[in-house]
């Protein structure tokens, strides 16, 4: 990844240096899960889900760990976050940079296109947005895909 190259780059070639991107996204996630919790619920909830998602053994492990899970992770929250806030465009790269980094965030995109078709049909939505964020996704997973063709082409 380019971030990790960036920061080995900065701080050089060492095993500290390397676990440094997985923390960082851990408690980048940690930040996220707290916003969007205080978006709907009050301090002490979000706080509350802070502290389960901190302790539990398997994001202690996977999320500081390795770096794809814990950047997922991140994506995928910031993501969610911002569709909440209904800016349904960022929502849409965010959750795409989340499926270039591993393809197991596809059950997540499902999952997202199923809130907002419920949301359409609840007249809490309308369909220029779910249209935003589809085109995000899609630009976003075919530039990728052409400067990879690209970049084999040149080789």
């Amino acid at each position: 990844m380019i971030l990790l190259s960036l920061i080995i780059l900065i701080f050089g070639y060492s095993p500290a240096t390397v676990k440094i991107l997985p923390l960082i996204f851990f408690f980048l996630s940690s930040w996220m899960i707290y916003k969007t919790v205080k978006m709907k619920s009050d301090r002490n909830s979000a706080i509350l889900s802070v502290l389960a998602f901190q302790i539990l053994p398997y994001n202690l492990i996977y999320g500081t760990l390795n770096l794809y899970v814990s950047c997922i992770w991140f994506l995928s929250l910031t993501s969610l976050y911002l569709l909440l806030k209904r800016k349904y465009f960022l929502s849409g790269l965010f959750l795409a940079l989340a499926f270039l980094t591993h393809y197991n965030t596809l059950p997540v995109i499902m999952s997202v296109y199923l809130y907002m078709f419920i949301q359409f049909f609840l007249r809490k939505t309308s369909i220029k947005e779910i249209v935003f964020f589809t085109i995000a996704l899609i630009a976003l997973l075919l530039i990728t895909q052409a400067v990879y063709v690209l970049a084999i082409s040149w080789v």
